[in-house]
Protein backbone atom coordinates (compact mmCIF):
# COMPACT_ATOMS: atom_id res chain seq x y z
CA UNK A 1 0.00 0.00 0.00
CA UNK A 2 2.85 2.39 0.79
CA UNK A 3 4.40 1.69 -2.61
CA UNK A 4 1.19 2.77 -4.37
CA UNK A 5 0.94 5.92 -2.24
CA UNK A 6 4.58 6.69 -3.06
CA UNK A 7 3.87 6.35 -6.79
CA UNK A 8 1.10 8.98 -6.57
CA UNK A 9 3.39 11.27 -4.61
CA UNK A 10 6.14 10.77 -7.20
CA UNK A 11 3.73 11.67 -10.01
CA UNK A 12 2.62 14.82 -8.21
CA UNK A 13 6.20 15.89 -7.42
CA UNK A 14 7.32 15.23 -10.99
CA UNK A 15 4.45 17.39 -12.22
CA UNK A 16 5.47 20.22 -9.92
CA UNK A 17 9.03 19.97 -11.24
CA UNK A 18 7.88 19.94 -14.87
CA UNK A 19 5.57 22.89 -14.28
CA UNK A 20 8.36 24.85 -12.59
CA UNK A 21 10.73 24.11 -15.46
CA UNK A 22 8.08 25.12 -18.00
CA UNK A 23 7.40 28.34 -16.13
CA UNK A 24 11.13 29.17 -15.96
CA UNK A 25 11.59 28.31 -19.62
CA UNK A 26 8.52 29.97 -21.10
CA UNK A 27 7.38 32.29 -18.32
CA UNK A 28 3.68 31.55 -18.98
CA UNK A 29 1.96 31.22 -15.60
CA UNK A 30 -1.49 30.27 -16.92
CA UNK A 31 -0.09 27.42 -18.98
CA UNK A 32 2.02 26.33 -16.03
CA UNK A 33 -1.07 26.24 -13.80
CA UNK A 34 -2.88 24.21 -16.45
CA UNK A 35 -0.05 21.69 -16.53
CA UNK A 36 0.00 21.47 -12.75
CA UNK A 37 -3.77 20.93 -12.65
CA UNK A 38 -3.55 18.24 -15.34
CA UNK A 39 -0.71 16.37 -13.64
CA UNK A 40 -2.13 16.46 -10.12
CA UNK A 41 -5.61 15.54 -11.36
CA UNK A 42 -4.17 12.69 -13.40
CA UNK A 43 -2.46 11.29 -10.30
CA UNK A 44 -5.74 11.55 -8.35
CA UNK A 45 -7.66 9.99 -11.27
CA UNK A 46 -5.29 7.00 -11.19
CA UNK A 47 -5.66 6.79 -7.40
CA UNK A 48 -9.47 6.82 -7.72
CA UNK A 49 -9.27 3.95 -10.20
CA UNK A 50 -7.10 2.02 -7.78
CA UNK A 51 -9.51 2.74 -4.90
CA UNK A 52 -12.43 1.53 -7.03
CA UNK A 53 -10.62 -1.74 -7.78
CA UNK A 54 -12.74 -4.52 -9.24
CA UNK A 55 -15.92 -2.47 -8.79
CA UNK A 56 -14.92 -0.49 -11.91
CA UNK A 57 -17.31 -0.85 -14.84
CA UNK A 58 -18.01 1.22 -17.93
CA UNK A 59 -21.74 0.90 -17.31
CA UNK A 60 -22.97 1.11 -13.69
CA UNK A 61 -23.57 -2.36 -12.23
CA UNK A 62 -23.52 -1.80 -8.44
CA UNK A 63 -21.46 -4.84 -7.52
CA UNK A 64 -20.36 -3.28 -4.23
CA UNK A 65 -20.43 0.07 -2.45
CA UNK A 66 -16.88 1.48 -2.38
CA UNK A 67 -16.17 3.74 0.60
CA UNK A 68 -12.36 3.70 0.80
CA UNK A 69 -9.65 6.12 -0.31
CA UNK A 70 -10.99 9.06 -2.27
CA UNK A 71 -14.45 7.49 -2.13
CA UNK A 72 -14.64 8.31 1.59
CA UNK A 73 -15.26 11.96 0.65
CA UNK A 74 -16.26 11.90 -3.03
CA UNK A 75 -18.91 9.80 -4.74
CA UNK A 76 -17.47 10.26 -8.25
CA UNK A 77 -13.73 11.00 -8.04
CA UNK A 78 -12.99 9.37 -11.41
CA UNK A 79 -15.47 11.66 -13.14
CA UNK A 80 -14.21 14.70 -11.24
CA UNK A 81 -10.48 14.15 -11.73
CA UNK A 82 -10.74 13.01 -15.36
CA UNK A 83 -12.60 16.24 -16.11
CA UNK A 84 -10.07 18.35 -14.18
CA UNK A 85 -7.27 16.62 -16.10
CA UNK A 86 -8.90 17.65 -19.39
CA UNK A 87 -9.39 21.21 -18.14
CA UNK A 88 -5.73 21.38 -17.14
CA UNK A 89 -4.66 20.13 -20.57
CA UNK A 90 -6.89 22.68 -22.29
CA UNK A 91 -5.50 25.53 -20.18
CA UNK A 92 -1.90 24.35 -20.74
CA UNK A 93 -2.34 24.04 -24.51
CA UNK A 94 -4.43 27.23 -24.88
CA UNK A 95 -6.64 25.70 -27.60
CA UNK A 96 -10.05 27.40 -27.29
CA UNK A 97 -11.99 24.66 -29.10
CA UNK A 98 -11.09 22.29 -26.25
CA UNK A 99 -13.24 24.37 -23.88
CA UNK A 100 -16.34 23.47 -25.91
CA UNK A 101 -15.35 19.81 -25.78
CA UNK A 102 -14.96 20.08 -22.00
CA UNK A 103 -18.50 21.45 -21.70
CA UNK A 104 -19.75 18.30 -23.43
CA UNK A 105 -17.62 16.14 -21.14
CA UNK A 106 -19.00 17.90 -18.05
CA UNK A 107 -22.57 17.29 -19.23
CA UNK A 108 -21.77 13.64 -19.96
CA UNK A 109 -20.16 13.20 -16.53
CA UNK A 110 -23.21 14.70 -14.78
CA UNK A 111 -25.51 12.34 -16.68
CA UNK A 112 -23.25 9.37 -15.87
CA UNK A 113 -23.13 10.33 -12.18
CA UNK A 114 -26.93 10.63 -11.96
CA UNK A 115 -27.42 7.28 -13.69
CA UNK A 116 -24.88 5.64 -11.41
CA UNK A 117 -26.53 7.12 -8.32
CA UNK A 118 -29.91 5.70 -9.35
CA UNK A 119 -28.41 2.23 -9.82
CA UNK A 120 -26.52 2.38 -6.52
CA UNK A 121 -29.53 3.78 -4.66
CA UNK A 122 -31.73 0.99 -5.98
CA UNK A 123 -29.18 -1.71 -5.08
CA UNK A 124 -27.98 -0.44 -1.67
CA UNK A 125 -30.98 1.60 -0.45
CA UNK A 126 -30.47 3.30 2.91
CA UNK A 127 -26.75 2.43 3.02
CA UNK A 128 -26.24 4.43 -0.17
CA UNK A 129 -28.45 7.27 1.08
CA UNK A 130 -26.30 7.51 4.22
CA UNK A 131 -23.09 7.39 2.14
CA UNK A 132 -24.47 10.06 -0.17
CA UNK A 133 -25.30 12.32 2.80
CA UNK A 134 -21.66 12.38 3.97
CA UNK A 135 -19.93 12.74 0.59
CA UNK A 136 -19.70 15.38 -2.14
CA UNK A 137 -20.32 14.83 -5.87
Amino acid sequence: MHLIRDVYLDIALACVGIAYALHEWRGVPLQTLGLLLACISLALWIKAGHDLGDAFAVLPRASKLVEVGLYRRLRHPIYLFSTLTLIGIAVALQVPVLYYFILLVVLAQIIRARTEEKVLGKRFGSAYAEYKSRTWF
